[in-house]
């Protein structure tokens, strides 16, 4: 629509592109300490949910983090907490720095894209690079379109944290997107291609909930069989919380059933 102000992220070297800072775009006022950590884990598929093994993992993580967010609180991109997490006196002891390895390893690869890790104060960008930056509150209150392109490529596994971390970005600035009395809170739509690519047990949430926060969801992929992954599968919750499917060709046994039955 001609007069909405568009924004673009890339992750591929030598393209121009926006700056987008996941931390400062969750940690907002509204948002508690304990908030910001939790959306951070989910975003990064790092709260691998209840049972043995798993759940100490995730605690693990969540205590790490929350700890090192209640004591740097002016800390606001990734490369600072990695910085943080060099220092061995960051943890409680070194079981507990090398449980934490698979948050470090994350946080690592997101500290070294510049694109991500711009903030005020910072001598090597611009004021106009940072106040031009992608915040989703300034989105959905300016009526922008933001566009990211993240060729799987390129980096399969950080393609898919950017991408989640932009998600989970979005759905925390339109559940707490100011609406006065009276009034709706303001249709947001969210596009994914190639879904698959990001699809994993955290997205049942979304799903389930993006509707209620006034986010419409329209989602694109190969096949239905690539909603199953090694650690979750969204065909039914996708099946449930969609009122609308296009098929354009079914080569899947599983999914020519179940369209003939539909």
């Amino acid at each position: 629509k001609a007069g909405l102000k568009f924004k673009h992220l890339t992750n591929e070297l030598h393209k121009s592109t926006y700056t987008f800072n996941p931390v400062t775009n969750v940690d907002v006022p509204q948002v508690s300490l304990n908030q910001v950590c939790e959306t951070l884990l989910e975003a990064l598929n790092l709260s691998h949910g209840e049972g043995y093994g798993r759940s100490y993992f995730s605690r693990v993580a969540r205590r790490w983090l929350s700890n090192m967010l209640r004591q740097h609180r002016n800390l606001q991109t990734f490369e600072e907490l990695y910085a943080i997490a060099g220092d061995s006196e960051s943890f409680h002891d070194d079981k507990e720095r090398h449980d934490a390895f698979e948050l470090i390893a994350v946080i690592e690869s997101l500290s070294t894209f510049d694109q991500l890790n711009v903030r005020r104060g910072n001598d090597r960008y611009t004021d106009n690079v940072v106040a031009s930056a992608i915040h989703m509150p300034d989105v959905i209150a300016n009526n922008e379109v933001v566009y990211f392109w993240l060729p799987a490529a390129v980096e399969v596994a950080t393609v898919r944290e950017i991408a989640k971390l932009a998600v989970y970005s979005l759905l925390t600035a339109a559940y707490h997107q100011p609406v006065s009395p009276g009034h709706t809170r303001k249709q947001l739509y969210l596009v994914i291609d190639e879904f698959q690519r990001i699809a994993s047990t955290g997205f049942k949430i979304i799903l389930e909930q993006a509707r209620s926060m006034g986010v419409g969801t329209i989602l694109a992929n190969q096949t239905f069989a690539d909603l199953v992954t090694t650690d979750t599968d969204l065909r039914s919750t996708v099946q449930t919380n969609t009122r609308f499917k296009q098929v354009f060709s079914v080569q899947d046994l599983d999914q020519q059933d179940n369209v003939m039955k539909a």
